[in-house]
């Protein structure tokens, strides 16, 4: 999976460029994350959802996992750029309850840092 990443303002942002989450890659965006989050000793995460266009029950338990364990470090984690069907998956399995979700990188980094 490839995976680009910036910082802003001391936030992390994180971008899975990839169109599908799912069984196929889960595992490595979790790796890939941990690794990141690791490497920058970052506390606060923006992962940027703009190219993912399909989520499966592997991707959002990837996205729970993330969340667990940067929470267990008191960090921050937010969500940004969900498309209107990943969202709507979201919705349905009430994830948007446990995650902040912001339209854009912009609005979710302001909002962290």
């Amino acid at each position: 999976m490839e995976i680009s990443h910036r910082t802003l303002e001391q936030v992390l942002v994180i971008v899975p460029n990839v169109e599908h989450l799912d069984a196929n890659n889960t595992n490595d965006l979790k790796h890939q994350v941990s690794e990141l989050i690791e490497q920058n000793a970052a506390t606060c995460v923006v992962l940027d959802l703009r190219e993912v266009q399909f989520v499966d029950s592997s991707g959002i338990g990837s996205l729970i996992s993330l969340l667990r364990t940067i929470k267990s470090n008191n960090g921050q984690i937010a969500l940004a750029g969900v498309t209107r069907t990943v969202q709507s998956v979201f919705e349905i399995v009430r994830l948007h309850k446990l995650f902040d979700i912001y339209d854009n990188v912009d609005e979710a980094v302001k909002a962290l840092a």
